[in-house]
Order: C-alpha cells, then sequence, then structure tokens
C-alpha cells in the first residue's frame, strides 16, 4: 500500500514537470500555425494527465471488490484547474473510458467522479481571479492556498458524495470506510502538488 501511494505521488510530481516543460511560449510568427501549436500542446498535455489518472487506477487501494480509491481525482481536479478546457477535456475523457472498461460495482460513480472532479477544477480555474481576489492579492501565498485548499476540499466532497450513487448492498458499508481518509487526505495532497504548479 505504501509503495502504491509512492507511485501515485511520483506520477503528480511527473505530470507537474511535463506540464512546465510544456508551458515555454511560442515564437511563431503566423497567427493561425501558433494557434494549431497550441492546441496541440493542450492535447498533448491532457493526455499526458488521463495516462497519469490511468497509472495510478493501476495502483489503487481496494475498499471492496470492484471499488478502488486512488489519486486520479486529484490528478482530474487539477487538469480541470491548470489546463486549458481542451486539455481537461482530453484528461477526462482519457481516463474516464478506462475507468468505464474497467467495470466493477464502482463503475458508474467513478466515471461520475472523474467529470465531477473535472468540472469542480475547470470551475475554479476560471474563477481563480475573483476567488483571489477575494482572499487577498491575487499574487498572495495566502490567497493561493486557500484557493488550491478550497479546489482539493470541493473535489473530494463531491467523490465522497458520488460514492452514494454505488449499489445500495455496499453504499454505506463503502461510505464509511472511504469518507474520512478521502476528505483528510485529498485536499493536503491537491495542495501539495497545486502549488508544485504555481
Amino acid at each position: 500500500m505504501l509503495q502504491n501511494v509512492a507511485t501515485n505521488a511520483g506520477v503528480l510530481v511527473a505530470l507537474v514537470l511535463v506540464y512546465a516543460a510544456l508551458s515555454w511560449p511560442f515564437e511563431e510568427a503566423d497567427p493561425q500555425e501558433r494557434a494549431r501549436r497550441i492546441n496541440r500542446r493542450r492535447l498533448v498535455c491532457g493526455l499526458l494527465f488521463g495516462l497519469g489518472a490511468i497509472l495510478t487506477m493501476n495502483l489503487p487501494v481496494t475498499v471492496v471488490q470492484g471499488v478502488i480509491v486512488d489519486g486520479k481525482t486529484v490528478i482530474l481536479s487539477l487538469a480541470g484547474a491548470y489546463l486549458h478546457p481542451l486539455g481537461a477535456g482530453m484528461a477526462l475523457a482519457v481516463a474516464g473510458s478506462y475507468r468505464w472498461n474497467l467495470g466493477g460495482a464502482g463503475v458508474v460513480p467513478g466515471v461520475a467522479i472523474l467529470v465531477g472532479v473535472t468540472l469542480v477544477g475547470l470551475l475554479w480555474g476560471a474563477q481563480r481571479k475573483r476567488m483571489l481576489r477575494a482572499w487577498g492579492a491575487p499574487g498572495s501565498v495566502t490567497a493561493a492556498t486557500l484557493w488550491l485548499l478550497t479546489l482539493g476540499l470541493a473535489s473530494s466532497a463531491l467523490a465522497v458524495a458520488l460514492v452514494l450513487l454505488l449499489p445500495a448492498s455496499i453504499r454505506w458499508g463503502v461510505l464509511e470506510r472511504v469518507a474520512l481518509p478521502v476528505m483528510l487526505i485529498f485536499p493536503p495532497v491537491t495542495l501539495a502538488f497545486g502549488w508544485m504548479f504555481e
């Protein structure tokens, strides 16, 4: 289990490094070619985030048969918050398709969680400037910390709530097992890795 946690963390660090490497500005003179290259880069970033989410799904903590908990929710919420909607959509399509193909009792809530946390990330990304102004100056460390922490809290709370989509026979047992760990672990993990994107 500790090895899986460490590998999940390593995947997040790798995504941060790739994101940084792909974030350089283009010097392309032709505006149309520049736009095409930017969109290709957005799709590549999204593909890599999606593949990162798949990798974490292959290193899960299994709660009950067919129900897994892993770092994919953190990856997808950060994809929504930091990537362009085109990239976030690509990440969601890749990770969501894979989770659907995994099947199991958790397939419906699993895919719903991926969609939900990506949308939360997109909302936080779209409202970033307004939120930062509300909590202080846009360059403030405190404001950025609150922005990331609330992103983690909102994504985690939604993920826990969507566990209710599980079959009734296992719903409450799974909720009892995952609610506290998810709410205690995922927000600070989102904060820690979100800071690397800053």
